[in-house]
């Protein structure tokens, strides 16, 4: 239920307050359309299918960053 309450914040996945839905970590990540919104990430990087390439500025424009989880 809480996925869909944060999905439902903006169609944009850069707009949300939190990103756990795998594909929508990676077009954020890779694309470089984080926003100040942002609060939260979470990545599992076990599910993923490929590589993903990261800008270094990847999180320069999530301000409001406060949690980010990598896990394997």
């Amino acid at each position: 239920m809480a996925f869909n309450i944060v999905r439902a914040e903006s169609k944009f996945p850069g707009k949300r307050s939190r990103l756990c839905h795998l594909p929508d970590v990676v077009h954020v990540m890779e694309e470089n359309k984080g926003t100040e919104e942002i609060e939260g990430i979470s990545l599992d990087i076990s599910k993923l299918s490929r590589q993903i390439h990261l800008k270094p500025d990847a999180f320069t424009k999530m301000d409001g960053l406060r949690s980010s989880t990598i896990s394997h």
